[in-house]
């Protein structure tokens, strides 16, 4: 998908995605980071011909439009502290699954997730997956 106004990042290489490639929000406070990890550990050590991981963000004042793709399953953790953006999150295909503490919620292309990313959020992304998000200002919802 061609997202000219974007700004895309994209990876070919397993081994960026071992946990230890970090995002972090671009707003000022809090500092919340986002650590990406595919759940095949054999997928680390390759290199692919296409990307297996995209990330196209776009803001406009306090808010911003994500698309993501991911080729392979992957883990998403979030550390720091507790964002200052709420999540409002839709599955184009795929699915999604939340942990917040102990709850687990499941998105799916039928139904999406809002949420607010803080350090006991964890996402488990499935294999073809491709997600738009759209982050608000908390304070002003």
């Amino acid at each position: 998908m061609a997202l000219p106004l974007f700004d895309v990042s994209a990876t070919s290489d397993g081994g960026l995605l071992d946990g230890t490639s970090r995002v972090v929000e671009r707003v000022a406070q809090p500092k919340t980071t986002y650590a990406y990890q595919l759940r095949d550990r054999t997928l680390w050590r390759q290199r692919f011909d296409r990307p297996i991981f995209t990330l196209a963000t776009r803001s406009a004042g306090s808010i911003i439009a994500a698309h993501a793709t991911n080729r392979f399953a992957t883990d998403v953790t979030i550390d720091g502290e507790q964002s200052g953006l709420i999540c409002f999150t839709t599955l184009l295909q795929g699915r999604s699954s939340l942990i917040n503490d102990t709850v687990e919620v499941t998105a799916t292309p039928e139904c999406g997730l809002v949420f607010r990313p803080g350090p006991a959020t964890r996402l488990l992304i499935s294999d073809d997956n491709e997600r738009v998000n759209i982050f608000l200002d908390a304070g002003a919802v």
